[in-house]
C-alpha cells in the first residue's frame, strides 16, 4: 500500500492505494502508528557513529542468542541467524572509523586482537558477504509521539533506514 494521512478533529483519515491494482481504501482512526522512513540526515553532523553489519558462517563458539561486547569507541552485537550463521553488527565512533581509513575488515581485525573472548567466540567463522555500513546521525531529535501519532522503527530515527533494523525495533 501507498498512502497519506490527514489529521482532522481528533481523528486520522488515512487514504491508501494498492500499488499493483490501484484500489483505493480509506481508514478512520483516533491513533496512528507511523513507521515509515526517517527524516533527512544532516551531512554536517557534529557527532556521528558508524554502523556496520556482516553475516558469518561456521561459527561454533556462539552459545547464546544475543551477545554484546563493549569496546573502546563502540560496541559489537552478535545474534544467531540460522543454524551456525550469525549476524555481527558493530557501532563505532567516527574517530575509530577514520583511524582505520573506513576499512571495515581492519576495524574488525582490531576488535578480534583486542578482545580475546570475541576472538574465541568467532573462531572458525567465515564472513559470507561484504560488510555493509552507514553513518548514524546522532543530531536528529527523537520524537516518540505527536498528538495521537506514535513514531516507531525508522520513523523514530534511532536507526538509519539503510541499516535495516527499524522494523525490528518497531515490533
Amino acid at each position: 500500500f501507498m498512502g497519506n494521512f490527514v489529521y482532522n478533529q481528533k481523528q486520522y483519515k488515512i487514504n491508501l492505494k494498492r500499488a499493483i491494482s490501484s484500489e483505493n481504501h480509506q481508514v478512520i482512526s483516533t491513533h496512528l502508528i507511523y513507521a515509515n522512513g526517517a527524516g533527512q540526515i544532516a551531512k554536517d553532523s557534529k557527532y556521528r557513529l558508524f554502523g556496520v553489519a556482516g553475516l558469518f558462517d561456521s561459527c561454533q563458539g556462539i552459545d547464546s542468542n544475543v551477545i554484546m561486547h563493549f569496546i573502546d569507541e563502540g560496541h559489537v552485537g552478535i545474534n544467531r541467524f540460522e543454524g551456525t550463521n550469525i549476524n555481527v553488527c558493530y557501532v563505532i565512533k567516527e574517530s575509530l572509523f577514520k583511524k582505520f581509513n573506513g576499512k571495515y575488515d581492519s576495524i574488525w581485525e582490531n576488535f578480534m586482537k583486542s578482545n580475546s573472548r570475541l576472538k574465541e567466540q568467532m573462531h572458525g567463522a567465515k564472513l559470507l558477504n561484504k560488510w555493509k555500513g552507514t553513518f548514524i546521525d546522532m543530531d536528529r531529535p527523537s520524537r516518540f509521539f505527536d498528538g495521537n501519532a506514535f513514531y516507531v522503527g525508522d520513523a523514530l530515527g534511532l536507526i538509519h533506514p539503510i541499516a535495516g533494523g527499524g522494523i525490528s525495533l518497531a515490533l
